[in-house]
């Protein structure tokens, strides 16, 4: 036992950086998802032979997932353990356990198990009594590997927080929460299946999946510190040009269905732009790079103008209290607009945003910065609203109206529609996109 002593000392003593933990932690990450791709189900790297779906699994979906989990365990441990960076430091080394499950599986039971989430209530029910019953049988998507990591991970939290002199309560409420923690993980399947429905606006499941991950670690951290993180008002504010955008293609009446995706997409967007300018004023990267994942989690196109509004209000962070902050808040605007217009017109938002909308935009967000009230710049808002309802459309939509009813005929293995379209749409954009996958 002391010798056990000993070695979580050494470890918890470790001359870690933050940097140099975060590092560790990702490449712990990146050996289980190659181990569980190559070695479990599929059985090939990457998981999926679809690229797009490939790197949003292997690189942004099941590395937020971990990351989520570890801060998660890590805010609980380091309030039961009273002391942050010897946690830290445990935690890093300890998920060394994460690459049983591939390993165990494939070594010693000779099966490939398809590891995924719950996403029906009994299964998940019998995981959570699972640490009481190992034996019971009929949960799915559970492997043998994955279940001697969870109860490892258990055991391992309640032996560390009583090697730590933390008493038997705080070791058993450590292992409590550790287990229901990684069981929560493990059920947001249920939670998030609405969102997982086949549509236009989801090009993959990974997509909602990545928007969780992403909101729950930066809701985690501003939580942890909010005596630190300033919220302000103005840039609530500058985000609702999403709605503007949102509200301009939802008037043109295209022919979809709403899908509770589409909030979710509007909704991180709303969460990236506040939390991206959050993290540039208070140089919080973490922030800074979680607002760049919830715009990728939407579409490609959203992505672009999230750089580019990045990149504005850095400018803008150089630039204070000048005339030139002024004008680079009009431009702001716009990318905020474009954000929330690239969420239905894809690879024509500016195309089919018209200019005086654009006009618009940038000069509401110039009186925004100028006015200091609070409801003259509501108001402002509200008028650029109502414009963006009112605003008529003059270019024709009929390539993106096509481009709509083919994605969804694709995802309805409707393969004569898509053709359909095709033709009505030879000469078009859509056209040259599709014809390689469906020759005549």
């Amino acid at each position: 036992m002391l010798n056990i002593k000993r070695l979580i000392d050494s470890i918890e003593t470790l001359k870690l950086t933050r940097q140099e933990q975060i590092a560790i932690l990702l490449f712990i990450i990146f050996l289980r998802n190659l181990l569980e791709s190559q070695l479990e189900f599929p059985g090939f790297i990457g998981f999926v032979k679809i690229p797009t779906d490939s790197f949003l699994a292997f690189f942004l979906h099941f590395p937020l997932f971990y990351i989520g989990l570890f801060y998660a365990l890590f805010i609980i441990l380091s309030w039961l353990r009273g002391d942050k960076e010897r946690t830290a430091n445990a935690l890093v080394i300890g998920s060394l356990i994460i690459l049983i499950p591939p390993l165990f599986d494939s070594l010693f039971i000779g099966k490939q198990y398809h590891l995924s989430y719950f996403y029906e209530f009994e299964s998940f029910s019998r995981s959570l009594i699972g640490v009481l019953a190992p034996w019971i049988k009929g949960i799915e998507r559970v492997s043998p590997g994955q279940r001697i990591e969870v109860y490892l991970a258990d055991l391992l939290v309640c032996f560390y927080l009583l090697l730590s002199k933390c008493g038997i309560i705080r070791a058993l409420t450590g292992l409590f929460l550790t287990h229901l923690v990684i069981a929560g993980f493990g059920a947001i399947g249920i939670v998030l299946t609405p969102l997982l429905e086949k549509n236009w606006l989801l090009f993959s499941h990974h997509q909602a999946f990545i928007q969780f991950f992403s909101i729950l670690i930066a809701g985690l951290y501003i939580i942890t510190r909010r005596r630190e993180i300033r919220l302000e008002i103005l840039n609530i504010i500058l985000s609702l040009f999403i709605i503007s955008g949102m509200v301009y293609c939802l008037k043109q009446r295209l022919p979809l269905k709403i899908h509770p995706f589409l909030f979710s997409s509007y909704f991180s967007l709303f969460i990236g732009v506040n939390i991206m300018e959050i993290g540039l004023k208070q140089k919080r990267w973490l922030l800074v790079i979680l607002s760049l994942l919830l715009a990728i989690s939407v579409r490609y196109e959203s992505l672009i103008f999230a750089v580019g509004l990045l990149g504005v209000l850095y400018l803008i962070k150089i630039f204070k209290s000048s005339p030139v902050q002024i004008f680079l808040s009009g431009i702001a605007g716009i990318f905020c607009l474009y954000l929330g217009v690239s969420v239905f017109f894809f690879y024509q938002t500016i195309n089919l945003t018209p200019i005086l909308l654009v006009l618009i935009a940038f000069i509401a967000s110039i009186f925004i910065i100028i006015v200091k009230n609070f409801w003259l710049r509501m108001a402002i808002m509200s008028v650029v609203l109502v414009l963006s309802y009112l605003m008529p459309f003059h270019k024709s939509i009929s390539e993106h109206i096509n481009l709509f009813n083919a994605v969804d005929a694709m995802r309805k293995n409707a393969y004569p529609d898509i053709l359909k379209y095709l033709d009505n749409q030879r000469d078009s954009n859509l056209a040259n996109f599709l014809q390689p996958v469906f020759p005549d």
